[in-house]
């Protein structure tokens, strides 16, 4: 009797080590887990913060760790570093081992979600494999800034506008500093500088006011809002190019005439080089309107051997924002090429000339085709424009306004204001 218990008992240990050996991919040898002190991280610039990896075996055998990788990406895709700490070499049969990371959030990351992955490699036995786990962390900064509204559209009536502005104190500890304010020229922000003292976990809010220089060409301009070194941000001012009213009828016929009482604008490109930023005419461009529409016009040089293909023109008619925060157009925005092709709107109508050494293009593009839209002396839309050239080996482009390449996004087209 009694050898036949122990006879019992030795023929299921050898069924349980047998069954766990031939057990198809053994999946269950290891696994981890990633944490933090908190999983808000209280963001301060440039402070490393301590992630810990624990590898659990659930193996009858000791397991021989390769490598440790951990990773963190925001929510927008922006890669953050993370650096490798101590790792253990083996975790022992049924136990846990320990590795120790850091990581630090760029300016960028502040008021993100962040996912951050680990990984080990192991070897138990004759089997290679990895172990994955991730977890999610809310990136909150110690000093939040809000700017209200981000972006600040003079009109074509209008001297200034007042921005506000929040600023919430997260920290356990009264904050004080100076907010500094600074503008390009073109542009004056006024003050230039403020005193802010917030209590713990407190909010205050203050307001400043933009205004663009009597001679400020069209176009974008960034006020830099810097709360006492910890954050800064940035509003955009936009200044409109005022479009007159044709006193005569405005024809489509590449010929270029009839627009002598259009506003004009240069279509430049710029160039950031070793001597600063330097400019290239590429051409001029007209803007007029009517009763029944707008219409563009384009005298495009090229730049060099470049010469202009065909010209973009871009339409946000109701000037409200992209599609998500990292752009994209919206229903109501579209664009028109003049010179490939007919334009993919019907009641669009396109010309292509030439003038002294030049190639014209123009445009005409009734109120209806601008959703939402109801034109008037005072009223604003946004244009982009887009050249595109090539010198027979290279393509490129010459922009004014932005937006129509990359992102595709319409909060960098420029407003037009129209006038009598």
């Amino acid at each position: 009797m009694r050898f036949a218990v122990v006879l019992f008992t030795v023929v299921v240990i050898l069924c349980t080590v047998g069954v766990w050996a031939d057990a198809p991919g053994r999946t269950c040898t290891l696994s981890c887990e990633l944490s933090a002190d908190t999983p808000v991280f209280n963001y301060i610039p440039d402070k490393p913060y301590k992630l810990v990896l624990t590898v659990t075996n659930s193996s009858i055998n000791a397991v021989s760790l390769g490598k440790f990788e951990v990773s963190c990406k925001a929510d927008n895709g922006l890669k953050i570093d993370v650096k490798p700490g101590n790792a253990v070499a083996t975790v022992s049969a049924g136990g846990t081992g320990t590795a120790n990371f850091t990581v630090t959030f760029p300016n960028e990351v502040a008021n993100r979600q962040v996912k951050i992955s680990g990984k080990v490699g192991y070897v138990d036995g004759d089997k290679k494999d990895t172990a994955e786990c991730s977890m999610d962390a809310m990136i909150v900064p110690k000093i939040e800034l809000t700017l209200l509204p981000g972006r600040a559209i003079i009109g074509a009536s209008e001297d200034s506008k007042r921005v506000g502005m929040s600023v919430i104190n997260h920290g356990d500890a009264q904050f004080e500093g100076k907010i500094n304010l600074s503008a390009p020229p073109g542009v004056t922000v006024k003050p230039a500088s403020m005193d802010c003292k917030i209590d713990p976990y407190g909010l205050e809010a203050y307001v400043f006011t933009v205004s663009a220089d009597k001679n400020a060409a069209p176009g974008h301009y960034p006020v830099i809002v810097d709360v006492g070194g910890q954050v800064k941000d940035w509003v955009a001012v936009d200044v409109p190019v005022v479009v007159k009213k044709a006193k005569s009828a405005v024809k489509i016929d590449g010929a270029l005439g009839g627009w002598s009482d259009a506003t004009s604008v240069q279509i430049m490109k710029a160039e950031n080089g070793p001597g600063g930023m330097r400019y290239e005419r590429a051409g001029m461009g007209w803007f007029t309107y009517d009763n029944n529409g707008f219409y563009a016009a384009f005298e495009i040089n090229g730049i060099g051997n470049a010469k202009p293909e065909n010209v973009l023109v871009g339409f946000d008619p109701l000037m409200n924002g992209a599609k998500t925060a990292a752009g994209g157009f919206k229903e109501d925005d579209f664009v028109c090429a003049i010179g490939d092709g007919s334009p993919e709107r019907s009641a669009v109508k396109t010309a292509v000339g030439k003038g002294q050494g030049a190639k014209v293009y123009e445009i005409s593009v009734p109120w209806s085709e601008l959703k939402g839209f109801k034109p008037g002396s005072g009223k604003m839309f946004a244009v982009s424009v887009l050249v595109k050239l090539n010198d027979g080996k290279v393509k490129s482009e010459v922009e004014w306004g932005g937006g129509l390449t990359g992102s595709q996004d319409p909060r960098l087209f420029i407003p037009v204001a129209l006038a009598e």
